[in-house]
């Protein structure tokens, strides 16, 4: 298989991943699974080269489920990432 056809096809997938996070959110049974939700999307942007908007999620998850120590984690993260700080402790 040629490689670009490959990068169609992971492209692809991604979109559709994206998709069904959006599907899964609008199913959610309460703000926490959303939150989540808002994570594994900021996951995706960061991964495929979009870390400002995986950072916008991230904050985002973090307003949803003020208790979710993970938001804040990959927040931080993210943001240490960005603008070289040392990664938070």
């Amino acid at each position: 298989m040629p490689a670009s056809r490959a990068a169609i096809e992971r492209i692809d997938l991604t979109r559709r991943a994206l998709a069904e996070i959006a599907l899964a959110e609008r199913e959610a049974p309460d703000r926490r699974t959303v939150a989540m939700l808002e994570l594994v999307r900021g996951q995706t942007m960061e991964l495929w080269g979009f870390p400002l908007d995986a950072l916008d999620l991230y904050r985002r998850a973090a307003r949803i489920d003020s208790s979710s120590a993970t938001a804040r984690r990959r927040e931080a993260d993210c943001r240490a990432r960005l603008w070289g700080e040392p990664a938070p402790k």
